[in-house]
């Protein structure tokens, strides 16, 4: 029996269209987009067996989707493995409907940018722009500020050198391209270089709780402390950004196409779209 996989999902950029077909990685999916006031939207898929690698799999590939939609709009997604339902072997894609309805978890006054699309998406090409991308769109979805500060500073590990000395080099070398410049000048460095003052004022006080007198701490119920670590996390939030794009290079763009004698439609390169006959599929 075949199983009808659910990965519901929020998303603060809305589309044009309720129901989108595609095929990303050789696997094929159905996004519906619901009313972000009653339902999140959903994608869904239908895999041999529930349970086991080919749901796992399929889990993985829509979460790098959803990963590389986030980074194209710039909308905040929040993701979750919804559960499914099972169905009889040969059900078409088409024929496959929603049967699990997940609640919002971002607030719907988030959904007011209309007109999206899915038309074109980032080209992800190593484990560690994949890492990346998913960290990010989690900490830019996240609804507490400490926990998006923690998720931005992991983006920054996934490049296997000191986040310090990267967030710090990044700042020097491009701070004109970082519009941050207001915020650092309301931070209190000490003397110290930015990536010191986030990894020890910021990363480390907020994951240790109790700390020595002579270290900076934090108290959950400070107004200041709150200030600081909401414009500590704009700073960080710019600098993985620009990490993401430049020093892990995410300069590539597939595009949703169809193409003859497929028949849903498919991500591709540039490349494929040259030497086949394409057009975009939702346009």
């Amino acid at each position: 029996m075949a199983f009808v996989l659910h990965i519901s999902f929020d998303n603060t950029r809305r589309l044009k269209r309720q129901v989108y077909y595609f095929r990303y990685r050789n696997h094929l999916f159905k996004l519906i987009q619901h009313s972000p006031r009653k339902h999140a939207d959903v994608l869904l898929t239908i895999i041999p067996t529930a349970k086991g690698m080919e749901e796992q799999f399929s889990y993985s590939v829509a979460s790098e989707f959803l990963s590389a939609l986030s980074w194209e709009n710039n909308s905040q997604i929040a993701m979750r493995h919804s559960g499914g339902y099972g169905a009889r072997d040969g059900l078409s894609l088409r024929s496959a409907r929603c049967s699990i309805y997940s609640l919002p978890r971002l607030p719907s006054y988030y959904s007011i940018m209309k007109g999206y699309t899915i038309d074109r998406i980032p080209k992800v090409e190593t484990a560690e722009q994949r890492t990346a991308l998913t960290l990010f769109r989690d900490g830019y979805s996240s609804n507490h500020t400490y926990i998006s500060f923690l998720l931005f500073w992991q983006v920054l590990d996934t490049a296997g050198r000191k986040a310090t000395e990267i967030a710090t080099q990044i700042y020097g070398a491009h701070k004109q391209h970082l519009h941050i410049k207001s915020s650092i000048e309301q931070l209190n460095l000490g003397g110290r270089d930015l990536g010191d003052y986030l990894w020890e004022d910021c990363r480390n006080a907020i994951a240790h709780i109790k700390r020595a007198k002579t270290r900076t701490s934090i108290k959950p119920d400070n107004a200041d402390d709150n200030r600081r670590i909401l414009i500590s996390t704009h700073i960080i939030c710019e600098i993985a950004r620009y990490f993401i794009s430049h020093d892990l290079n995410l300069s590539e763009s597939l595009y949703l196409v169809r193409c003859k004698g497929i028949p849903y439609p498919l991500y591709t390169d540039e490349a494929f779209i040259h030497t086949h006959s394409c057009k975009m599929a939702y346009r």
